[in-house]
């Protein structure tokens, strides 16, 4: 499996035309979990990191605390 870092949109053309159309479902669901963080106080984002495991769907998202290093690991396979 590799892991891609996402930290600016130019980020997306390392990726091959497969690799793209894999990840953006994936980034889907990155964003909507992004966007339901915006507000709650200490949520930053640090930006997308995709790991290709040759499938299309995200199983879990994992969040780490910048304070204490703290790393939280969401299960998303039931999630719409």
């Amino acid at each position: 499996m590799k892991q891609h870092e996402i930290g600016h949109i130019t980020d997306l053309l390392a990726l091959s035309e497969d690799e793209f159309a894999r990840m953006l479902p994936d980034l889907c669901v990155w964003w909507r979990v992004a966007k339901s963080l915006q507000g709650i106080e200490g949520a930053t984002n640090t930006g997308f990191v995709w790991i290709d495991d040759g499938k299309t769907g995200v199983d879990h998202c994992a969040f780490t605390d910048p304070t204490t290093g703290a790393r939280t690991i969401v299960d998303l396979k039931d999630a719409p």
